[in-house]
């Protein structure tokens, strides 16, 4: 930004955006999608894009970036590059050879240097799969959530007290439970989930993260992210027994029809909405679900989508809604809006 305000001060030139493609690979071409490709839409003739380096525009090569420049200086706008302050017009791209030679060097060094970089980080991740096919602790970023790094030991163990949260889980799978009825159970308990799914500032059980817990083999001490999984690389949460156990359990669960209330509403099927015509379906909220006289409502099955014909419409459908309560003899029709 330093180099861009003192060129605009001393050529006499008026900085009138920025534009950063920060994390977007120049080397795969990704930055000329991202905030690059909106600004050189928005080139008029006469502008000027300053541009740190030939590599900020393309490292793909000389042919990539030849044909980059022809796209903006076609447009009548100059390409300035700040290292060396080149100005590179549509006159000077196509006659000047010391203009296309520096251009060209520019380029094939950035896509030169790029390549040996993306070649040293393969090789590093190799070595890391090829240190994990061996069995040997490699500390990485992702473990599974009920493991920590020990610095001390050098090898993940066991946070136990996480640990004892999934073995609940695995306890109430073999017992019956499905997913959506131990997501309830914790949410009653009020048991701190174990792992963020969504909203990191705010964590909540839900049924994918409980589903991936307990579907992952990663469990009893697989590594499941290579093919085939390596055997015996994690320490293990629960025994092999209860792990199969839990997955018996879950596929009988799966053939089960299962109904997302906890009484039957006369009205499911049958009523529709009066806005957009398709039918109300249950919608049961998960706060509801710990207290002795539930509420619950049927809602348009549009609720969360945009109207039919009109793509400008909010997200949800104000169509009609059924709200009923769950007493303990069964279901009383509180108001239909």
């Amino acid at each position: 930004m330093a180099l861009a305000t003192d060129y605009c001060q001393r050529h006499g030139l008026e900085l009138a955006d920025k534009f950063t493609d920060s994390g977007l690979s120049a080397f795969k071409g990704k930055n000329q999608a991202g905030q690059l490709g909106k600004l050189i839409t928005q080139l008029q003739p006469g502008d000027h894009l300053l541009v740190e380096d030939t590599d900020r525009l393309s490292r793909q090569g000389w042919v990539s970036i030849g044909r980059l420049l022809d796209e903006i200086t076609s447009k009548g706008a100059v390409v300035v590059i700040l290292r060396n302050e080149l100005k590179i017009t549509a006159d000077n791209l196509n006659r000047d050879m010391g203009v296309i030679m520096q251009t060209v060097m520019g380029a094939t060094l950035g896509s030169e240097e790029s390549q040996k970089k993306s070649e040293r980080i393969a090789a590093v991740y190799e070595a890391k799969r090829q240190a994990i096919r061996q069995g040997k602790a490699t500390k990485m970023n992702r473990m599974p959530c009920w493991l920590e790094w020990d610095d001390e030991l050098e090898k993940p163990v066991l946070n136990e007290a996480k640990a004892a949260i999934v073995r609940q889980l695995f306890e109430l799978a073999c017992a019956g439970q499905g997913i959506l009825a131990i997501v309830r159970q914790m949410l009653s308990q009020k048991v701190p989930p174990v792992t963020v799914i969504g909203n990191k500032a705010k964590p909540v059980w839900s049924q994918t993260a409980v589903r991936r817990i307990l579907l992952n083999k990663a469990a009893i001490g697989f590594y499941t992210v290579l093919d085939p999984p390596v055997p015996g690389y994690w320490p293990p949460v629960v025994s092999d027994e209860i792990f199969y156990a839990a997955q018996a359990k879950l596929n009988v669960a799966k053939k089960v029809k299962s109904h997302t209330g906890s009484e039957t509403n006369l009205f499911t099927s049958l009523a529709v909405c009066g806005r957009c015509g398709l039918n109300l379906i249950w919608a049961f909220e998960l706060g509801a679900a710990v207290k002795t006289n539930h509420t619950g409502k049927n809602a348009c099955a549009t609720k969360q989508k945009t109207l039919p014909g009109n793509p400008a419409a909010p997200r949800r459908c104000p169509g009609h809604k059924i709200w009923w309560s769950a007493a303990s003899r069964g279901c009383r029709l509180k108001r239909i809006v």
